[in-house]
């Protein structure tokens, strides 16, 4: 739409042309009959709310047409009365000149502005008013007025229209933006979290490795000194609690796992790992799951990494599944547990599970929880793979 709208922004003057054209030819005899002037009308309202017409022009230029076009029947009939009566008679036309006849006895000077919007009787009216020797001076007036009436009555639900389409148009195009933008950011914050994670793990892990080093090496050189063995052995115990605390951190950050093994493996080891330090009894089930693309990996794996954490802090539960399933077109992934249930489950913070419902949209998928007081909570994301994916499942090499 927007490089047809360009196309007639470049050439208005064709489409007034057309518009002028289209309101004169409608009001002559015999052609009027057959020009479809409503649906060019319309089209040039929907242009003007577009923005690619000029309104006030577009509706005088109708305007103009319409005058001109009765006031070229009008002569026609007032000049050559004898000569179109005979005409439209030979041609087999009695009738419909004789209800035109009819229509302006019964109406007088108002069936001028009636044919305007009466199909049957517009196009022969303008001629016998002409042929009946209403005079000029009463005829144009009404021409002009009922002209006025008529260009925006056809033109006025195009505007309506164009402004509603263009309006659509630029809120999907908003919408569109806005989504990239929110895309992009998604995409920054992980590479972002990746860059981090590894600095952690390579920076600050090794250095805190020197430090635990050392102070082993001072331990087994202070035998003959208890207070100084204490410290040596002090600080290679928090050395060692800070690697693990790193380490933590920098998976949670960007599981190394999830780059190297695929996502099925990622949450495999999420949920062992989670399993070993937790009351809690966890279940995977991954079928049929081969390498996805790096946005929908990380996705499922953050939405996995919230399920867990609200099981763990929220849930009170004593048994919880994780399931992943690579379908026809889709990849699914679901988590339940038997807790105590989510009376309102979405928060809007960015970070829960509002934010990871952002993402899935981004996606094109969809993201549903169902839960009840005392009844357990079920997280479910589905999200649709590229075509190439869709067609051809290949399982991970790696997959049990």
């Amino acid at each position: 739409m927007h490089a047809w709208l360009a196309s007639i922004g470049a050439h208005p003057y064709l489409v007034l042309a057309v518009v002028f054209g289209v309101a004169c030819a409608e009001s002559l005899a015999v052609v009027g009959t057959f020009v479809p002037a409503g649906i060019v009308m319309f089209a040039a309202g929907a242009l003007i709310g577009a923005g690619a017409l000029n309104g006030w022009v577009t509706l005088a230029i109708g305007a103009l047409g319409a005058v001109a076009g009765d006031g070229i029947s009008y002569e026609l009939g007032h000049r050559y009365h004898r000569e179109v009566r005979s005409w439209w008679m030979a041609k087999g036309h009695e009738a419909v000149w004789e209800r035109g006849e009819r229509f302006v006895q019964r109406h007088g000077g108002k069936s001028i502005v009636l044919a305007r919007f009466f199909a049957p009787v517009r196009a022969i009216v303008p001629l016998v008013v002409g042929a009946s020797h209403m005079p000029r001076r009463r005829f144009y007036p009404i021409n002009i007025a009922s002209a006025l009436a008529w260009s925006p009555a056809h033109i006025g639900p195009g505007i309506v229209f164009g402004a509603y389409e263009i309006r659509v148009l630029q809120h999907k195009r908003a919408r569109t933006a806005q989504e990239l933008f929110a895309r992009r950011l998604i995409e920054s914050q992980e590479q972002e979290r990746k860059r981090v994670a590894a600095e952690l793990h390579d920076s600050l892990g090794q250095s805190l490795q020197v430090i635990k080093g050392r102070a082993q090496l001072g331990l087994n050189r202070a035998t003959d000194s208890p207070e100084s063995s204490k410290q040596f052995e002090e600080i290679s115990n928090a050395a060692g609690q800070a690697i693990q605390e790193v380490r933590a951190i920098s998976h949670a950050l960007r599981p190394a796992e999830l780059d190297q093994l695929g996502l099925g493996k990622a949450i495999e080891w999420m949920v062992e790992r989670t399993a070993a330090t937790s009351t809690t009894k966890f279940g995977c089930e991954v079928d049929g799951l081969g390498r996805l693309p790096p946005e929908i990996e990380i996705t499922i794996y953050r939405i996995a990494q919230e399920g867990i954490n609200n099981v763990l802090k929220h849930a009170n539960a004593t048994e919880a599944i994780l399931q992943l399933q690579q379908e026809a077109g889709t990849v699914r992934f679901s988590i339940f547990d038997n807790g105590r249930g989510l009376e309102k489950p979405l928060r809007n913070d960015g970070q829960g599970l509002m934010g990871i419902a952002e993402r899935v949209r981004l996606l094109g998928g969809k993201f549903d929880i169902q839960s009840a007081p005392g009844k357990g909570t079920r997280l479910t994301a589905t999200i649709p793979l590229p075509p190439d994916l869709a067609l051809n499942r290949n399982p991970d090499p790696h997959e049990r």
